[in-house]
Order: structure tokens, then sequence, then C-alpha cells
């Protein structure tokens, strides 16, 4: 088995419920993404006790807390001699961890690596650390170093049950990094990470963005791609479930050419119709052609208005790109425990954004296909700072009545 009823063993999937699916809440503040660490405020500012416990009395079992991987990466000597920075920044999110565990939520540590935004420090984009050489070796020393630090200070007892480690957030597209070069890759880090932590869970994922397949790529790529054997029994595989992108990141300007996209509704079928969708589209893109190419035009890519309607747009049809991900776990005859949703939501607060009602039924959809599946866990996106923010930002701290309402009927 994968795991047991002793959550001090140091031989099973440690951190997950085997019973029931934990739900979690990604959190961006505050160790994002610079240092010191203040997106939104310091940690006892943006994340006091109690809104901490309101997120816990709310519902939710775990939160995500997303670290910037660049801040750390850069501190004191890319040789790895000096480490007094580095240090300092992982006492501070281990004190980070310690206080929500303290207040009863699980923590998912992401180490949030986003190589593909430019002003992140310079020399560790996507490319510099798929080097095979010393930018890669920094990379392994860091994870490493914060993996060691978990297991220093969260291990007394059964503490390591409350705190997984996933490295790293949204692994790049194979046209950046192949995948192959991205396996080995990650295979060496874990390894690196797994000599500095043995008891914690890991979680990893398959490239493309923590994408299920190769279907958003169009090549191979994915979760689908890992060889589960190649890790050990204490490790999860992440998925991210933002597909697709015509209804969940509609009207959401940082997202690219969905920013067009205005009153799309879920399920697809209380849409008008398909050429409703995409001639309002059209209209709306006006002379971006690359977005019409991408989201109208190219009907059999994933980032394709019919794809939603076709391949997407349903509780069933989610369901179905779901069972990829477990259709690969029952084939190599691991638990279904091991598989992890640790992001996904829809954008939906901005006046063009999806409806309060449409989020909501997605994400009860997202929850009800992960119960019937038997995975481990769904990490709803996001706490605050963007059109996901589905909590308030001041006390009493509350959330979103509907999609509340969607995560604890």
């Amino acid at each position: 088995s994968d795991w047991s009823s002793d959550v001090c063993s140091s031989d099973l999937l440690s951190w997950i419920q085997p019973d029931r699916l934990m739900i979690g809440l990604n959190c961006l503040q505050p160790f994002a993404w610079t240092y010191p660490f203040a997106n939104g405020g310091n940690d006892a500012t943006v994340m006091p006790d109690a809104r901490l416990t309101t997120i816990k009395t709310t519902g939710f079992d775990f939160v995500r807390m997303a670290v910037d991987n660049s801040a750390l990466l850069g501190a004191d000597s890319a040789s790895n001699v000096t480490t007094t920075v580095l240090d300092t920044m992982i006492a501070e999110i281990i004190t980070g961890i310690q206080r929500r565990t303290a207040l009863g939520l699980k923590v998912i540590l992401d180490f949030h690596f986003k190589g593909d935004i430019s002003n992140y420090v310079a020399g560790y984009g996507f490319a510099d650390v798929f080097d095979g050489g010393t930018k890669a070796a920094r990379m392994s020393f860091v994870a490493a170093r914060l993996g060691a630090a978990l297991h220093t200070n969260i291990n007394n007892g059964c503490g390591r049950a409350n705190v997984c480690y996933e490295f790293f957030n949204e692994p790049p597209s194979p046209a950046t990094v192949s995948t192959a070069s991205y396996i080995v890759q990650l295979e060496a880090w874990w390894t690196a990470i797994r000599a500095a932590m043995p008891l914690h869970t890991i979680v990893v994922a398959g490239n493309n963005l923590n994408a299920y397949d190769g279907t958003p790529a169009g090549q191979a790529s994915g979760l689908t791609s890992l060889t589960a054997s190649h890790f050990d029994v204490n490790t999860g595989f992440a998925y991210h479930d933002y597909e697709n992108g015509p209804f969940t990141m509609q009207g959401a300007g940082t997202y690219g050419p969905y920013s067009y996209g205005n009153g799309i509704r879920y399920p697809a079928s209380l849409n008008s119709s398909e050429s409703a969708v995409s001639s309002a589209f059209t209209t709306a893109a006006g002379s971006d052609t690359n977005a019409i190419n991408m989201v109208v035009t190219q009907t059999t890519w994933a980032s394709s208005i019919h794809q939603y309607f076709v391949t997407y747009g349903s509780k069933s049809l989610r369901a179905a790109r779901l069972k990829v991900a477990t259709d690969w776990s029952d084939a190599a005859g691991i638990s279904r425990k091991r598989i992890f949703n640790t992001e996904g939501g829809v954008a939906f607060n901005a006046s063009d954004d999806a409806s309060d009602a449409d989020a909501a039924q997605w994400i009860q959809d997202a929850k009800d296909n992960a119960t019937a599946a038997g995975i481990s866990c769904m990490t709803v996106h996001e706490m605050q700072g963007s059109t996901f923010g589905i909590q308030n930002t001041t006390t009493p701290w509350a959330f979103n009545a509907s999609i509340q309402a969607a995560l604890f009927p």
C-alpha cells in the first residue's frame, strides 16, 4: 500500500488523508515575489492568526504557501559558499509554516518557480536552470537546503504529516525546454531534495504548466510523461486545473488572448451557441490576429472556443480529462491518492470575467470529480491579489459566498 494508518511511518505518502478529498487555498502572499517578503504585506499583516483561523473554520484543510524561488536562488553566492541571507529567508519560511500548522492547517510548501517572468533575478529563467551546469546545481542546492530545513524543524512526532513540499510550480512548455530534458533534470533535483528530506511528502509535476498530458502542447508532455517508478512511494504527482482558458481566464488582462472573452457561460451548454461566443470574441479582439487565431480560428487547439464546447465545457467532459491522470496512476500500479490538484480556478470577480454562479459551478464540479476519482486534494486559486481572488483582504476575511457554498455546502 502507498500509505497506512501510521502517519509517522517513513514509507508512506505521509501528508494525505486516505479517506477523503482535502481542500486547500492557494496563497501567493506574502512569501512572493521579492525579498524582504512583502507581497500584500508581511506575514503578520497579510496572514494574521485571525485570518488563518477563518480559513480553517471555513472548511479548508490546507494552504498552498507559494515561496519566491528567485529571491532564494539569487541570495548570497551562486557558488553556494555563503548562505547567510538564504538561511535567513528559509528561517522566515519555516516560521510561516509553523504559524499555519499551529492553527490546524496543513501546508503545501510551493517552490514557486516562475522562470518565464523577465523581471525575476537575472540569469534564473527556465533555460538557465536547465543548463545542466552551475545554474541547475544552484537550483538543486537551494531546493535541497529548504528541504533540509523542513526535515530539521518540522519533524517532531508526526509533524511531517502537516507539510509537503511541491517542487516546482508550473514547469516550462516543451517548446522552451524539451520534455526529455525536463524529466532528466526533475529526477536529479528530486533526488537531491529527497536526500536532504527523507520523510516528508514531495510533490512533482509534468511540464507544460502542470498539464495532464500533451494535449495542450500538441506533443508529449505533462504528468503522463513522468515515470512513477522513478520516484518513491512518498511522492505525489500534481496537475493544475484551468482547462480551458476561454472560460477560466476570460477577461483576465494578464492572461493574454483570453482577456477578450466576456460573458462565456459554464457549462458550455448555457451559451446561446458556439458561433455566437466566437463572433463576440472576434469582435472584442479587433486587430489582435494572434488572439483570434488561438481562440477562434484554430479549432483543434486546446486554447480554442471550439475545444471548450467539445472537450472541456461540462462536468462529464472534465471528468474525462481527470481520468487521463487516474488512468496513468492505475497503469503504473500506484494509488490515486498520489494525484494532487495543486492549483485551479476561474477568473470571476471583475465585470468582464465569469459570473460568480458559473465560477462556483465550475469549482463544485471540480470538487465532485476529484472526490469521485479518489485523488488526494484540490487547491482553489486564489486567496487574493487577482481576479481569481475568493477572500476579502480585511477582517472578517469573508469568502465569496457562492464559492464558499460550492466548496462547503
